[in-house]
């Protein structure tokens, strides 16, 4: 999750930031070392009238995205993009 976008995030639900054990270090698409990612914001999401509760959220400078979920996320919470409705399922 973008730091503006999770700034924001907290500051409306009143939601605090978990600062991680051990920093994890970020390799960009284009092999540059990014900023270590530091803490992450756990969030409840309502996806297709389900809820994912206390989901973890990294927090770091993602650019032009506010977020960006990998398949891994969509497999481990069973969720599926409907792309012609642009939706999640």
């Amino acid at each position: 999750m973008d730091t503006r976008c999770a700034v924001t995030i907290a500051k409306f639900l009143g939601l605090p930031f978990t600062k991680l054990r051990k920093p994890i270090a970020i390799k960009a698409y284009n092999s540059h070392r990014g900023k270590a990612v530091t803490h992450y914001l756990q969030c409840t999401l309502a996806l297709d009238g389900r809820r994912l509760v206390n989901v973890p959220f990294l927090v770091l400078d993602l650019g032009n995205h506010d977020l960006i979920l990998g398949s891994l996320w969509f497999a481990h919470f069973d969720v599926k993009p409907d792309l012609r409705r642009r939706r999640l399922e």
